[in-house]
């Protein structure tokens, strides 16, 4: 099975033991082949879901060329996973350190990902299609403005699957959950062009330290 490029994410965990807190970044112990990643990240999807009171059931991971698992919730859905990586073209990018990332163009890169995921697949089938987009290095992960922004920018889409959600794994079975699409986000009434200057940090874990003051 060819090997795929994949990233370090994970939680930073603190504890306190009897000498005093310690900490560690809890990185996510990635499968090294594309089925392995996709189906970890498909367990934290479902696990998500269940959590929210989702009936899921029938898990099928299929093989290549086809939707990349099936479910059933409690109809049958095909579900696609797609893996963003937001970098400007230079250089291998799970080996660049953080930078500055303008929000917007974060957000047009999410949107242009699921745009070609519907050009794609066409005209919409029997069978509904969910889309999973998901981030496998700290540096790829939007910030809530950006998923915001993201939200508002796909409600005028017209796309060919039913819904499309952001997950952003934190371990096994752990991950964040964000419905993109479709979600009424009006940004709070605020424009989208107020937000076209606003820009975040993704902070590195492994550059963490805990200081402990006596």
């Amino acid at each position: 099975m060819p090997k795929k490029p994949v990233g370090e994410v994970g939680p930073f965990v603190v504890k306190q033991t009897s000498e005093g807190p310690t900490s560690e970044w809890a990185k996510i112990n990635w499968p090294s082949d594309k089925a392995g990643q996709e189906r970890f990240v498909m367990d934290c999807f479902v696990e998500a879901l269940r959590r929210r009171g989702y009936p899921i059931s029938d898990v099928i991971q299929n093989k290549e060329n086809d939707f990349d698992f099936r479910i059933r919730m409690p109809g049958p859905i095909n579900v696609d996973l797609t893996e963003f990586v937001y970098f400007d073209g230079k250089g291998n990018p799970f080996e660049r350190a953080g930078e500055w990332v303008n929000c917007f163009d974060c957000a047009k890169a999410l949107i242009a990902l699921v745009e070609a995921k519907s050009r794609h697949y066409g005209r919409p089938g029997k069978t509904p299609i969910h889309v999973v987009v998901y981030a496998t290095h700290w540096s790829f992960r939007p910030d809530q403005t950006t998923i915001a922004l993201a939200q508002a920018l796909l409600r005028s889409e017209q796309l060919t699957m039913e819904r499309v959600f952001l997950v952003l794994p934190l371990g096994s079975k752990r991950a964040t959950i964000h419905p993109l699409y479709p979600v009424p986000n009006d940004l709070g009434g605020k424009s989208i062009e107020e937000f076209k200057d606003t820009r975040y940090l993704p902070l590195d874990p492994g550059k963490f330290k805990l200081e402990h003051q006596p």
